[in-house]
């Protein structure tokens, strides 16, 4: 499966933005040979982490096209914490908020996704 995050950040958590891009990459890298069944190929989270006077132009999107078998959807963290935060904190931050964001798969019942696999491989990514 090809899986990954994006992100957009305010300019003053450009230096935590390295944190996010390597989570990513090791994510590619780490999903790119499992399958979770035929309902998701091209899974991507985006991160949005922008200072409150900027939140209303980034509001969270969700979409899955079928057709494709291409979900994407976007996770909020809180920014204040995030600039303010070690190397640890933040991946423990993106771990927490991307796993407990799995629900909106289950909100659109994409068929054929084995989301408990899924969850499982994820918690296994965010403690390697």
């Amino acid at each position: 499966m090809n899986f990954g995050f994006s992100q957009e950040i305010s300019e003053d958590v450009y230096s935590n933005a390295n944190v996010l891009i390597r989570i990513s990459e090791k994510a590619e890298t780490f999903f790119e040979k499992r399958e979770y069944g035929s309902g998701i190929k091209t899974f991507t989270i985006g991160i949005i982490c922008v200072a409150p006077n900027f939140s209303f132009f980034f509001k969270k999107r969700k979409k899955y096209i079928k057709v494709k078998k291409q979900l994407e959807y976007d996770i909020k963290l809180d920014h204040e914490r995030f600039k303010n935060s070690n190397e640890d904190e933040i991946k423990k931050m993106v771990a927490r908020s991307v796993i407990d964001s799995l629900g909106i798969i289950e909100e659109l019942e994409i068929r054929d996704f084995d989301l408990k696999l899924f969850r499982e491989d994820l918690i296994l990514f965010f403690k390697e």
